[in-house]
């Protein structure tokens, strides 16, 4: 009785207010339903709850609702009151709820009410009809994601039972349609090694930022392309390199000769090596100094050496 007397007393004058939604039992809701005419500016209704289809299966980026509790989030309540919101109205608090809460969000409908003296309402007029939300149809091919989140985790598992992988616990992966940029299947999974549970991280995949990987090879190749250092289908030797006063280097084996698409394929890092430093001007030499000239390096090439 104190919890509802406590919704009721916080609520706004002729603004709708959720007293319960929750765990709601037949007897309860057929009392209230029965008493209406005893409870003025009391009525029964139904709510809704956001459904997940798939389960767990993208269900991170998809985002949160806010519950009848909540209302509006506390930090943003001056930017939807000012859009018309109610407090105790329920709002999208994440990624694509958040994001596209303007067109997911329905279109109350706007009631003019008199009252008197005593503040009972003596006259309503409906000012415009409600409208339902609209839909939002992703990209994202459900079916490929499942497939995909499947096949994260079979392959995480697989490789944190190699050597030196004891910090291994995370991977990322966006699928594209190259053509068109449409984005197919996106997932991140986290692995707790002790619990041997995975957790969805899919944010991350554009919230988290890394060192590049071999991913930048493709940016190298297209830069020497670029500069001139490069032709299409340039062979190269793909060999152990040797400075002087420094180790070696090498590829993860010895490709030999290969040319631009093999290096790319196999992710040689001597045919990026060899590329970069013929780029900012040198000339590779076995056993001999790093001589690069920048001076030599084009506008462009700086630009690409700076990206990659």
């Amino acid at each position: 009785m104190a919890a509802i007397y406590r919704n009721l007393s916080s609520a706004t004058s002729l603004t709708p207010t959720m007293i319960k939604n929750e765990n709601v039992t037949d007897e309860e809701y057929a009392k209230v339903n029965e008493n209406l005419e005893n409870l003025p500016g009391v009525d029964v209704t139904t709510d809704w709850k956001r459904g997940h289809t798939y389960g767990e299966t993208f269900w991170n980026m998809l985002g949160e609702v806010t519950s009848a509790d909540e209302g509006l989030p506390a930090e943003k309540v001056d930017y939807y009151t000012a859009k018309g919101y109610k407090l105790n109205d329920r709002v999208g608090k994440s990624y694509i709820e958040e994001l596209y809460n303007g067109v997911l969000q329905a279109q109350k409908e706007k009631v003019k009410m008199v009252t008197d003296s005593n503040g009972n309402v003596v006259n309503k007029e409906t000012v415009s009809e409600g409208k339902s939300g609209k839909d939002i149809v992703l990209t994202i091919d459900m079916e490929f994601q499942a497939q995909v989140e499947k096949i994260m985790q079979e392959e995480l598992v697989s490789a944190i039972q190699k050597p030196h992988t004891d910090t291994l616990d995370t991977a990322f992966v966006v699928a594209m349609e190259p053509k068109t940029g449409r984005i197919l299947a996106m997932s991140g999974k986290v692995y707790n090694r002790k619990t041997q549970e995975f957790t969805d991280f899919t944010p991350g995949t554009f919230t988290y930022a890394f060192e590049q990987g071999s991913v930048v090879k493709g940016a190298t190749v297209l830069t020497g392309y670029q500069t001139g250092v490069r032709d299409f289908g340039e062979i190269e030797l793909d060999e152990v390199m040797r400075f002087k006063g420094s180790g070696t280097f090498s590829s993860y084996q010895v490709m030999n000769r290969i040319t631009d698409l093999e290096a790319l394929e196999r992710s040689s890092n001597v045919y990026m090596w060899k590329t970069a430093i013929e780029i900012m001007g040198g000339k590779y030499i076995p056993n001999g100094t790093l001589n690069i000239n920048p001076k030599k390096l084009k506008p462009s090439a700086i630009i690409s050496i700076n990206l990659v």
